[in-house]
Formats: structure tokens, sequence, C-alpha cells
């Protein structure tokens, strides 16, 4: 917790299948720590896989209840079968209440591309307290693009504008969902999706559903505005399906060349202009810089399509003096 650290634009992996688990291409808990451009790839392990791209792990009981002020964005996590994408889990215990220090705060991971690894997307696991997630890209994951397995009080928790496709590709036991909430029992406060995209894709089990709830009670979850599209799942999503998202679109995003890994939004596509009113207006650019908004309002997922088209807000109006003859 001594921080701050920075790792940016580093070339991580790949590392051979002999290293131990509990580790990560960037791992530690320092406050004020950075993790930008950089490639994190290949990351093996033994036992059970517990080696990550990104971890977040916790400080001592006597850290101050403030922000940790961690910001993980701009990087490549891809290929590494030996744990989740990013983790972010109080492994000592230190939020348990008998100390200062009471869960995460002010963690942030926006604006990544992950792809190809053995476990969850984002892991937020117990300890997570104010944690935020945005324009970041999930693809060929083993498991749910998003888990929350906290149960603190007073979870503020933002997950927004992301994209995921052909996650959830391994059955799990106790149940498999895009996203997934795991937590013995709820906790307090919210987790709020807004404007996010989620397909299905050919690897995807046809046992995943939007939404699972494989623990105890789970927390508030307010997904809203999303968009869903998995019509060869065992039950298609649809709003009969799914009702947790009383704003949900159901249909084809309708991505430039999945094959290819281009999650860019052709014309016609439903996701354009389609974020709903509760999704934040503070994000202001997509994963690629590409402006926020285009037109009246935020396309759904990490990627807004750029428009040549002038966007006019009102009818413009002449002040002068007009020219005679």
């Amino acid at each position: 917790s001594t921080g701050a650290w920075r790792l940016v634009n580093c070339e991580i992996g790949p590392w051979p299948s002999a290293i131990l688990a509990k580790a990560a291409g960037f791992a530690g808990q320092g406050a004020g720590s950075r993790g930008y451009g950089n490639h994190i790839h290949g990351l093996e392990c033994t036992g059970g896989q517990e080696t990550h791209g990104f971890y977040i792990d916790s400080p001592e009981k006597t850290y101050p209840d403030q922000s940790l002020d961690i910001d993980i964005a701009w990087n490549w996590v891809e290929g590494s079968p030996g744990g989740n994408a990013c983790q972010v889990f109080d492994n000592l215990g230190s939020s348990d209440g008998s100390g200062s220090w009471r869960g995460f705060k002010g963690v942030t991971v926006h604006d990544n591309w992950f792809e190809d690894y053995a476990k969850y997307g984002l892991n937020f696991a117990p300890g997570c307290v104010q944690v935020r997630a945005w324009n970041n890209v999930f693809s060929g994951g083993a498991l749910g693009w998003c888990r929350v397995d906290s149960a603190s009080p007073s979870m503020d928790i933002q997950v927004d504008f992301n994209t995921a496709y052909n996650c959830d590709t391994v059955v799990s036991g106790p149940g498999n969902g895009q996203m997934i909430s795991t937590a013995s029992t709820g906790g307090t406060g919210t987790i709020k999706l807004r404007g996010n995209i989620t397909v299905a894709g050919p690897s995807t089990v046809v046992g995943s559903v939007p939404f699972a709830v494989t623990g105890g009670t789970p927390a508030t979850w307010l997904p809203d505005g999303n968009l869903y599209f998995g019509p060869s799942q065992t039950t298609p999503w649809s709003s009969s399906s799914f009702t947790m998202d009383s704003h949900a679109i159901f249909a084809d995003p309708m991505f430039a060349n999945t094959a290819s890994h281009d999650f860019s939004l052709q014309d016609g596509s439903p996701a354009i202009d389609a974020a709903y009113s509760t999704a934040p207006s503070s994000i202001v650019t997509d994963i690629l810089g590409t402006p926020r908004p285009q037109a009246s309002a935020s396309d759904l997922g990490a990627l807004e399509r750029f428009s040549t088209k002038p966007f006019v807000t009102a009818e413009p109006t002449f002040g002068g003096t007009e020219p005679s003859g």
C-alpha cells in the first residue's frame, strides 16, 4: 500500500506453465497506481487458475478508509489461460470491519481489450465497494464477462458501455451467466450496468443467460438500457425470458466483422444512438477516443460509430442586421 506504482507500455509474457498461482501481469495495491498501455499475454499457471492479467489486492487493515485511486486503462490482455482478465480482491480479509480500511474505493478499469482468458473478464470479488468499468471489450472468455462476488456494505459498482462477445464458453457447475452474482450474501448498495452490449457467440455455451445468481441473495443489480443478443441459446434471450432490464434491446447489434474481432457498429445497428437516459453522460469518448455522443445519444458498447454528418442541436438563428439590396 506504499505505491504509487506505474506499469506503462510494457510487454509482459508469455509465462511458462510452471509459474506459481496467485500472481498477475500487474499485481499489488499501491494507492495511486497506474497500469497503462501494456500487452499482457500467455500467462499460464499451475493449480487453480489464479494467475491473472490484472490483480488488485488488499492493503493492511490499518490503511485509511479512502480512495485507492487505482486506474487500469488502454491495455491489451490476451491468450491468458491462467485466470481472470482483471480481478479486484480483498485477499487478506482486511475489510472485515476490525480495522480502518473497509474495502476498495476509487478503482477504475476502462478502455481495455480483454480476450481469450480462462475465467471471468471482470471479477469484482470480496471487498469491492466503489469500483467502475467502462469502454472495455471482452471476447472469448471462458466464464461470464462480469462477475460480482462482493457483499460489502454501501456498494457503488458501475459497469457501463462495454462490449462482450462470445464469452461464457465453458460449462460451469453452479450455472452459466454473462453477468453473474456469486456472493453468499448480498451486501448493500447497487450494481449498475448501463449501455453495454452482450452477444452470445459460436462458442458460448447454449445454457448461458444474461444474468445468473449462483450464490445467496444477490445485492441490488440494476441493469438498464443494455443490448442482448442470444438467439441460439437454450432459452433465446428476450424480454419475456429476461425481465430485469426494463429498457433492454434484444437485437443483433450488427458488428462489422466478428471473425476479425471488429466490433464496430454498421449502419442500421439498433445500438447506434441508443443509450438510455440513465447511462452516465460523464463518459465522453469511446475506447478509441472517438467523442461521445456523435448524435442525440451515445451508442451502446465500447465503440461509438463515427459520424461525418453535422449534428445540429437547435435551429440556427440569424442575430445580425439583414443586408439590404
